[in-house]
């Protein structure tokens, strides 16, 4: 037993001691420029400056509201309030956001999720400052069949990263998709809709109020569907987090 207990505190030193100093013996390689990092993240601080953009956003859709807004919502939101009360978004959907996002989604570079969902937690940390955060992290579900071509989810892989920094429990299973609908990329707005229409199932969420996690936010088709689901299930409030925020043209 004793040396049991002995071989487990060594294990656990060695831990220790490696994550503290391996940083030094295993520089860190910038995911966006390839060049080392510089510091223990995989991305050097030159690199994560394009990946913010801290532009007034409307509070409800995180549309940008240009230079000098003279309202804290766009007009979409002031004539039409979605479902849900706030969305948060780490930037837009240009490069080099939108490549990580791309190599996350389709070609499997998990750590993109790292990079990216500790940043977005940051972030979030830093809105929440001085509000209470939602009671749990829920990702926008994918259909079964689609689960199975793609091999994951790359909102679970993101909320698994954030839950864990911002301490907050991630809701997998309690909302999934009845319809293996098209993907939303491929078409308008209007067909977004009708795609979507009662395309989701709410199980027992157990919370009031929750934080929907997606990489991308186009129009809002999605969340706008998922957070109606919600609130006909119980829940009382619904804050959106995308990673990145774009607009059909």
């Amino acid at each position: 037993m004793q040396i049991k207990t002995m071989l487990a505190t060594v294990k656990t030193r060695s831990l220790q001691i490696f994550q503290r100093f391996g940083y030094s013996l295993l520089p860190a390689t910038c995911i966006v420029c390839q060049l080392p990092a510089g510091r223990a993240m995989d991305l050097c601080a030159e690199c994560e400056i394009h990946l913010h953009n801290d532009a007034p956003r409307c509070t409800q859709c995180a549309l940008p509201l240009g230079s000098a807004p003279t309202t804290v919502f766009c007009g979409q939101c002031l004539q039409k309030p979605p479902p849900f009360t706030r969305t948060l978004c780490l930037g837009d959907y240009l490069p080099p956001l939108d490549g990580l996002l791309n190599d996350l989604k389709f070609n499997h570079h998990l750590a993109g999720a790292k990079v990216l969902g500790n940043l977005f937690a940051d972030k979030i940390q830093r809105a929440y400052a001085n509000r209470i955060l939602p009671q749990c992290i829920i990702p926008i579900p994918l259909h079964k069949q689609r689960l199975r071509e793609r091999g994951f989810n790359q909102a679970i892989e993101l909320g698994r990263i954030m839950s864990k920094q911002l301490q907050l429990p991630l809701k997998i299973g309690n909302v999934k998709r009845r319809r293996n609908t098209s993907p939303q990329r491929i078409l308008t707005a209007i067909e977004r809709r009708k795609n979507l229409r009662a395309a989701f199932v709410v199980g027992n969420v157990q919370a009031d109020y929750v934080a929907l996690l997606d990489d991308v936010m186009t129009t809002g088709t999605t969340v706008r569907e998922l957070s109606c689901a919600l609130l006909k299930a119980g829940v009382k409030r619904v804050d959106v987090w995308c990673v990145a925020r774009t607009f059909l043209k």
